[in-house]
């Protein structure tokens, strides 16, 4: 009977499964010890057989009992339950484009409702969103479970809950319908995929031909979608490096970290530009239009993550000719007081992990979740100082800017590296790093920076009420910090950033390297390669660049920058390459034979054998991470598609900028093989 109950709930009796002494293994003695017997035992799960390291009895323990006393040796471990804050629910974008006809003009009918009423902007901007809000929440309203691959679609999720049910019932109707509702499923999710992969491989191959490579490269990231396989909590390092787990005390230690971040000690009490009535007409900027706010709109991309006012940008896209004077009105309003609606200054940051096991706040990027509709106010702003900040930049920077990128900087790179070595000279080069280069921002500096471009008043106002305003809060799986104010930086996650940033750094190394540098080409001075933060000095003489380096550190200084000493590299690009004696606050710069600029592998030979091996066995590993994917269910033609798109995208990155010899193109010609 025992062994039929074992087998039936899946149990081993341990201890039969260890070879021991007879005076170990017998667990009953009869009075007068003329018979002994085991009739005592401990039964585990099947599935913890291997957790049983020792089963035995001890006859010697007094248990006062005719019994002895049977012990086992347990090892396992168990899962630790972590209790996680729930996640908002997301709104169901299916249904919205699926009912967007009655979406459309319940918005209409709400917003033409609130058209004629007057208000400051906070006023303004809680009618618009309660309509919104309401009108979402009645016809669309919000998905219960969100699917891992971005293929399934909400219809399958559904049909999914019901298989499930259907799987629990034990008679032939419910298996009948669970292998129906199983291959209907099977078939779906085939087909769904095969479309979903199609189309993302259509569009990066349309990327590639129209030469836009930063979007190509955008959209191959979806290809490599990353598995779930939990949270890992691993604590994180307090300021004494102690590792903390507790959450509440985790909270405080990020809190800790985006005070010092930011820098809100030191908050400017103001930034007030100067009053209105010294500033001519003709500088004070015009009036929104409302081809500027549908402008906007239609540049957003669809399923974005919504700020803290919950409204996605995807009703945006939905909104009328009503809807759309309504927000021209609220947007208007800000723009001529400068106050911003709360929920445009508040942010949430999502921190989300660089490395597999982050232990330091600063082993985490954090990503803003920014309202929409602030996004749109941005959008209109870049566009309107754009040209003027342009007409400032050097061709130097290649960061954030129209027909330029990683390429153009690594190709300037290699031809400089390779006209050095052509007319037999040396150069010494220093990859500058910032400590934090976008949150250092001063304010009170952008602003002066900002009045001297040209940039019209409203602008600038706009701007430091939005920057004065702000504050942030960082969101875990295990809670969020409280409220912190900022002190300094730019924006994070705002498409104004790049730009203002690119602007303050083009003021800051013109102001320390103005009359500085020796290395001419073409007659012309070369002293920098930048790409946003990315800076690259470069001298022909070692006490030159060492001149350079100081008078940078000296400006940097006053713009809040500081260069981060360990991650600054120094590199002699020559024939018979020298080591370099740079200091950066009386601290030896650390000498590399080999840089990875911008994803690209740069040596002081100036040839690419390196950066080419590097390509492919980065290629190799990302097929290894998605084989998957390249099976024979698929279809051959999308498995062709799909190496051409994610494999040799990957291998060919900064292709145009290398200098091919003939073992080269024979490590490239193997590698396609």
């Amino acid at each position: 009977m025992l062994i039929d109950f074992c087998e039936r709930n899946g149990l081993i009796v341990t201890n039969t499964w260890f070879k021991k002494p007879k005076r170990r293994i017998y667990t009953w003695k009869a009075p007068g010890d003329w018979k002994r017997h085991q009739l005592d035992y401990i039964l585990v799960k099947h599935r913890f057989r291997n957790s049983v390291k020792d089963v035995k009895t001890l006859p010697g323990a007094d248990i006062d009992s005719d019994h002895n006393l049977l012990v086992a040796k347990f090892r396992t471990r168990l899962k630790k339950i972590i209790r996680f804050q729930k996640r908002r629910p997301r709104w169901d974008l299916e249904k919205l484009y699926a009912q967007r006809q009655s979406v459309q003009e319940t918005l209409e009918e709400k917003l033409g409702a609130i058209e004629g009423e007057s208000g400051n902007a906070e006023a303004q901007w809680n009618d618009i969103k309660e309509c919104m809000l309401d009108t979402i929440s009645d016809l669309v309203g919000k998905v219960e479970k969100i699917a891992r691959k971005p293929w399934v679609t909400q219809e399958m999720m559904s049909k999914m809950e019901e298989r499930r049910k259907w799987k629990n019932v034990n008679n032939e109707e419910g298996r009948r319908k669970y292998r129906r509702l199983r291959n209907e499923l099977k078939r779906a999710t085939d087909r769904a995929k095969k479309e979903y992969l199609e189309k993302i491989c259509n569009e990066i191959m349309e990327f590639q031909r129209t030469g836009r490579y930063d979007l190509m490269y955008m959209k191959t990231k979806e290809l490599g979608w990353k598995e779930n396989h939990g949270i890992q909590n691993v604590g994180i390092e307090d300021s004494q490096g102690n590792r903390i787990v507790d959450q509440r005390q985790v909270l405080k230690i990020w809190e800790n970290y985006i005070t010092e971040l930011y820098d809100q000690p030191n908050h400017p009490e103001t930034l007030e530009v100067e009053p209105e009535e010294e500033v001519d007409t003709d500088e004070k900027g015009p009036y929104i239009l409302q081809s500027e706010v549908e402008k906007a709109i239609k540049e957003m991309r669809k399923g974005k993550a919504t700020g803290d006012d919950d409204v996605p940008g995807d009703v945006l896209k939905l909104l009328g000719e009503g809807g759309l004077k309504t927000l021209t009105k609220l947007m208007n309003t800000i723009y001529e007081s400068g106050e911003w609606p709360k929920d445009f200054t508040e942010v949430t940051m999502i921190a989300l992990k660089k490395k597999t096991k982050a232990t330091k706040c600063s082993d985490h990027r954090t990503i803003s979740l920014i309202a929409h509709t602030a996004k749109i106010i941005a959008k209109i702003l870049k566009r309107r100082i754009e040209r003027k900040i342009e007409d400032v930049l050097g061709e130097d920077q290649f960061g954030f800017r129209r027909g330029k990128g990683t390429r153009d900087a690594i190709g300037m790179m290699r031809i400089i590296a390779e006209r050095t070595l052509e007319i037999d000279e040396e150069l010494c080069v220093c990859f500058i790093d910032w400590q934090k280069a976008f949150d250092r921002v001063n304010w009170t500096k952008l602003m002066q920076i900002l009045k001297e471009t040209g940039i019209d008043w409203h602008e600038r106002r706009l701007i430091s009420k939005l920057y004065m305003d702000q504050k942030v809060r960082v969101r875990l799986d295990r809670g969020e910090t409280g409220s912190v104010q900022i002190g300094r930086g730019v924006r994070q996650g705002c498409c104004l950033s790049p730009i203002l940033f690119n602007l303050y750094s083009e003021c800051l190394t013109k102001e320390a390297l103005d009359g500085l540098g020796d290395f001419k080409v073409g007659g012309q001075i070369i002293q920098t390669v930048k790409y946003a933060d990315d800076l690259v000095l470069m001298a022909k003489e070692e006490t030159v660049l060492q001149g350079m380096i100081d008078r940078l550190i000296e400006i940097g200084r006053c713009y809040g920058m500081e260069m981060n000493v360990e991650k600054t590299k120094v590199m002699k690009i020559s024939r018979q390459p020298t080591p370099v004696t740079i200091k950066i606050d009386q601290k030896q710069v650390e000498n590399v034979k080999c840089f990875k600029y911008l994803g690209s592998l740069l040596t002081d030979d100036g040839r690419c054998t390196c950066e080419i091996k590097s390509r492919i066995a980065m290629a190799k590993a990302a097929f290894s991470k998605k084989k998957n994917l390249f099976t024979s269910k698929l279809d051959l033609n999308l498995r062709k598609k799909l190496v051409k798109c994610y494999i040799w995208s990957i291998a060919l990155y900064g292709a145009e900028t290398w200098t091919l010899r003939a073992v080269d193109q024979k490590h490239l010609e193997s590698f396609e093989m």
